[in-house]
């Protein structure tokens, strides 16, 4: 069978782009943080950041938003090359795309190695393909989904799966979605780095920065149309929920699972917002908030956004913090 070469370009290994396989890696990198209620972009040239910039979602050509039909920009001028020019940057860039998703648009589970009927990655990604049922149950969407298959960390893996993992992760997202965020970065001329889930992002963030000794953690995300948890043990995610009931509701869980997985200690409970502002949930949790000087003291200080021919300014947002993050962690 004959592939094309744009064929060999989207099935080529990620790691091989970002070890500097094939093209020179561009000095550029661009975050966009992506939900229905707020939009950003954070952009990075050499590990320096010079542009974070909010409110984005309804600017001509921004990125597409899950839930929101693409409209297409056809003959207009794309939204990365007026973001350069108003750096005064030029040159090829790096994108990450970060959704914020609702419950229906993300799977994300954590599934025992003993109880899958597959015993390879390769194997559970096609089963996956054929019919999502033979791996994970119960399923009843209707759109096709793009999966991934990664370990406890979030790392990531191949091959076979008994003697090396007692528990994997398997992720998906709407394949259509996928499928516009690949067309807007054509039209950007830019490298799609990664379409990462803001709560996938969190969690990884979480599991690099936050030290947790050995405790049970649980980590709970204030999302735009959800709540997700995330409970961790041994720096590994052994479960993780999200919810659209309200906060009380998720609460009561909270309680239930940390009589559960921590019955001896005090449970270790962290929660992040991706609202600047004092988010509400804070109020109704008795948890460690991530925000504000928590978030500075765990990052080094404020972001501090290096821009020409201007003075530099600071920001703490919590979006641009974790954006920033990830940028790093693909450079």
């Amino acid at each position: 069978m004959q592939y094309t070469f744009r064929h060999y370009l989207r099935h080529f290994p990620l790691r091989y782009y970002l070890s500097g396989g094939l093209f020179a890696t561009p000095d550029q990198v661009g975050v966009f943080f992506l939900s229905s209620k707020t939009c950003s972009v954070l952009l990075t040239r050499r590990q320096r950041v010079v542009a974070f910039e909010e409110d984005i979602g309804d600017l001509p050509d921004a990125p597409p938003i899950l839930s929101r039909s693409d409209p297409g920009t056809a003959g207009v001028r794309s939204f990365t090359s007026k973001l350069l020019a108003r750096n005064r940057l030029r040159g090829k860039t790096e994108l990450l795309l970060l959704p914020d998703c609702t419950v229906n648009d993300l799977y994300f589970n954590v599934h025992l190695v003993p109880n899958l009927r597959e015993s390879t990655v390769e194997g559970i990604l096609e089963s996956l393909a054929e019919e999502p049922r033979q791996v994970i149950g119960a399923w009843d969407e209707d759109r096709p989904f793009r999966w991934a298959v990664l370990d406890a960390t979030l790392k990531p893996i191949t091959g076979h799966l008994e003697g090396k993992h007692s528990q994997i992760i398997i992720l998906g997202v709407p394949a259509d979605y996928c499928v516009e965020c690949e067309l807007w970065t054509e039209r950007q001329d830019a490298a799609l780095l990664a379409i990462v889930p803001v709560p996938v992002a969190c969690l990884a963030w979480f599991l690099k920065r936050v030290p947790t000794q050995e405790r049970t953690a649980f980590l709970l995300l204030s999302l735009t149309s959800s709540l997700a948890l995330a409970v961790i043990q041994d720096r590994r995610v052994i479960l993780f929920r999200q919810y659209e009931e309200d906060i009380e509701s998720v609460n009561h869980e909270l309680a239930t699972l940390a009589k559960q997985l921590s019955p001896d200690k005090e449970p270790y409970v962290c929660v992040w917002s991706s609202s600047p502002e004092e988010d509400p949930v804070y109020s109704e949790v008795q948890g460690f908030q991530l925000t504000g000087p928590v978030l500075q003291q765990i990052e080094g200080g404020d972001i501090v956004i290096q821009r020409q021919r201007a003075p530099n300014i600071a920001t703490r947002s919590p979006v641009a913090l974790l954006s920033r993050w990830l940028a790093q962690e693909f450079k």
